[in-house]
């Protein structure tokens, strides 16, 4: 069973900045890969982005949230971008989309 995406102001805002053409690739990787298996190929994070993940196409990083992982780790209403209310188990939470050598500048 595949999991829904649910997307970020922040989110939508990069995705849009992103070059012509990457923002179809990006929008096609999270339907047919990341909602289907968002554990598979991606990275857990660690530090300040504890709980968060980065899935990878190409160049482009995709920094988001497990619902289910996040409720499970006890973090949920941690912090603002953690906050889950109102989102079903089987969710992903989009946060932020970028170049690699941007993206982990991106601040929570």
């Amino acid at each position: 069973m595949s999991y829904v995406a649910y997307s970020t102001r922040d989110f939508d805002k990069a995705l849009k900045s992103l070059p012509k053409g990457e923002t179809k690739r990006v929008s096609d990787a999270i339907s047919e890969r990341l909602c289907n298996d968002p554990r598979h190929n991606t990275k857990l994070l660690s530090a300040r982005y504890r709980g968060l993940r980065s899935f990878r196409i190409g160049d482009t990083r995709v920094i988001f949230l497990i619902v289910d992982e996040i409720r499970t780790m006890g973090l949920e209403n941690r912090a603002a971008h953690l906050n889950c209310e109102g989102l079903p188990d089987r969710a992903i939470k989009l946060l932020f989309v970028g170049l690699r050598k941007d993206v982990y500048e991106w601040s929570p």
